[in-house]
């Protein structure tokens, strides 16, 4: 009995670590949000820059305007993708943090076979209904999601300054934002599940 608290114990803190981190990504993927805009609306002050027609004509006494504006405001650039890029890097330090965890399940799982029984692996419950399977399965699903989206934002990133048109850069900010591939509502489904079975 005691063996099956102490794996009861450590399986509820390793899912509480995973809910702090996606906590910490949504936080960030938030506060990202504006370096990310900031980007598109400079790369589309290019865009604008270099047509000639867009230019009024009460400018054109105005010497090497066009250039020196395209100059200047091309010079934000590093600094605006750097500060992108820093909050990528932190997002993607709250998924390796995740992948850790994961890992941890793993050591869980395989200590508790070998003290409890492999019977605990998926058929007896080492909760209410989950057995040692459902847990692990139940936290790669969720981790498989921040993959993916990991992927998906670093693809964004590395686009974001080749942007076309102001349709795709709002296609981009979109998807940052809205992160396609977290399933919000199999999530909160599963924070159900996951309540249910460890307040039991």
């Amino acid at each position: 009995m005691q063996m099956q608290q102490n794996s009861q114990r450590a399986i509820r803190t390793l899912f509480a670590d995973l809910k702090t981190c996606r906590k910490r990504w949504e936080s960030l993927n938030t506060d990202s949000l504006k370096h990310a805009q900031n980007i598109v609306n400079t790369v589309l002050q290019l865009l604008y820059i270099k047509q000639p027609q867009s230019w009024s004509h009460v400018l054109e006494d105005f010497n090497s305007l066009n250039s020196k504006y395209q100059d200047k405001v091309t010079s934000q650039l590093p600094d605006l993708k750097e500060k992108l890029n820093s909050f990528l890097s932190k997002i993607a330090y709250q998924h390796k943090k995740m992948l850790i965890i994961k890992q941890q399940m793993e050591q869980v799982v395989d200590e508790a076979v070998s003290n409890l029984g492999v019977e605990y692996l998926s058929s007896l419950p080492i909760f209410v209904s989950f057995t040692l399977s459902d847990c692990s399965s139940i936290m790669n699903e969720i981790i498989d999601m921040y993959t993916v989206e990991l992927n998906l934002k670093r693809t964004i990133f590395n686009n974001l300054l080749k942007i076309n048109d102001r349709k795709e850069g709002m296609l981009y900010i979109s998807c940052w934002i809205n992160e396609p591939y977290i399933n919000l509502k199999r999530l909160n489904d599963i924070e159900e599940l996951i309540e249910s079975e460890f307040s039991s």
